[in-house]
């Protein structure tokens, strides 16, 4: 792998690639089941260590926000239906990775760090293939891919 430490170094300049779609949905969970039932990161813990509290009035009002702020871009909104065994499923980046491609969109699954996520990357495979889009999975040498968050 090359590392550049000036950008003029890098040979493959941007408007010699070839054109992509601009993406015309976005993928949101809803929140309704969304609660920290086990911390898996700094973030979902109190100064004490125990799992966040989750204001779920407020959770709701910020996913509509970003529902309409999605919708205001002229995006059409789908969504995946709460589901309280999987309460993480409103983080939508982390199951899989979208990635518009001169051919078309290719989907990349996770394969998830934490045993209770997992599930989520089915659910992203389910909803991607109605759709006729092209599913990839990590090679098993790849421990861990948590889906957009480790691929952009």
């Amino acid at each position: 792998m090359a590392v550049y430490a000036d950008l003029a170094q890098w040979t493959r300049r941007p408007e010699a690639l070839a054109r992509t779609s601009l993406p015309r949905t976005v993928l949101l969970g809803d929140p309704a089941a969304f609660t920290v039932a086990a911390v898996h990161n700094p973030h979902m813990a109190d100064a004490e260590g125990h799992p966040q509290r989750i204001n779920s009035a407020a959770a709701r009002a910020e996913w509509l926000a970003l529902a309409a702020a999605y919708r205001a871009l002229g995006l059409a909104v789908e969504v995946l239906p709460a589901d309280p065994s999987l309460p993480d499923l409103c983080f939508t980046a982390n199951p899989s990775l979208a990635l518009p491609l001169p051919q078309g969109w290719e989907i990349w699954l996770a394969h998830m760090t934490h045993a209770s996520r997992r599930p989520e990357a089915d659910l992203h495979a389910e909803w991607y293939a109605t759709r006729g889009l092209t599913l990839r999975r990590m090679p098993d040498s790849v421990a861990r891919f948590e889906g957009g968050g480790d691929g952009i």
